[in-house]
């Protein structure tokens, strides 16, 4: 990755010309960008509009993509790594069929800012997931769920395509922060079923709906909450996990 990094006394500038990037690190957002504000060393937010001022602000533009979708991209990643956010925007889900193009430009953009000393995520150990291997068998196996009041029959079709069968029941009560507020997982939990509204009726899915993941199955049905690779199991109780795991 070739980069342009031009340094003055109030900002420093930095272009990845290929891939239309531009960031810009200064002490006040810049409009029609994805702003990351700073304070303390410390990444506070993230959003196209930043809630209150910060002693340092990362400014991201890419011509070629919807800058609302980077957003949202940024913040999962961050998210997933520990941090904790201020002012999330409501509405948290990308697209399906704009994922790969949006974590495309990201993973450059975390790159660009890794290098510079910007990291979306704390540094701690954290033990290694397990790795699961989808199969033509697997394809071919009915996983039912039953936890927490949501029901459904699900397929692991493809690599990157869980099918969840017309007739599921979801979990209809949002679960909340003790706080009171929505927590990330719900707030992506009421995107993603937002996405699909067309094919839900009272909480029950009308059509079969194709999604990405076992865990946004899990989302999708239930809020998360759990290991869902052990929630999905055959008719003889044996889970999606067993059939799948890689030793």
């Amino acid at each position: 990755m070739q980069l342009t990094v031009d340094i003055k006394k109030d900002q420093t500038l930095i272009i990845n010309p290929k891939d239309k990037l531009t960031i810009i690190i200064s002490n006040k957002p810049q409009a029609n960008t994805v702003n990351i504000g700073i304070e303390s060393g410390k990444i506070k937010e993230i959003n196209l509009k930043l809630s209150t001022s910060y002693e340092k602000v990362l400014s991201i533009d890419n011509e070629d993509l919807e800058q609302v979708y980077l957003v949202n991209y940024l913040i999962e990643t961050a998210l997933e790594g520990g941090l904790k956010l201020e002012n999330l925007p409501k509405n948290l889900a990308i697209p399906s069929n704009l994922r790969k193009s949006v974590a495309k430009v990201g993973d450059k953009v975390l790159t660009i800012l890794e290098v510079f000393g910007y990291k979306l995520k704390k540094e701690k150990f954290k033990p290694a997931k397990a790795q699961h291997r989808w199969s033509k068998e697997v394809a071919e196996i009915d996983f039912f769920v039953d936890f927490k009041g949501a029901k459904a029959v699900c397929r692991w079709q493809k690599r990157n395509e869980m099918l969840v069968k017309k007739g599921a029941i979801l979990v209809a009560e949002t679960p909340l922060n003790k706080d009171g507020s929505v927590g990330f997982a719900a707030k992506f939990t009421l995107s993603l079923r937002d996405m699909h509204k067309e094919k839900i009726k009272d909480f029950v899915t009308s059509e079969d709906i194709v999604l990405k993941s076992v865990n946004e199955v899990g989302n999708f049905l239930y809020f998360a909450g759990t290991n869902s690779w052990l929630v999905l199991k055959d008719e003889d109780g044996k889970s999606i996990d067993e059939y799948t795991v890689v030793a």
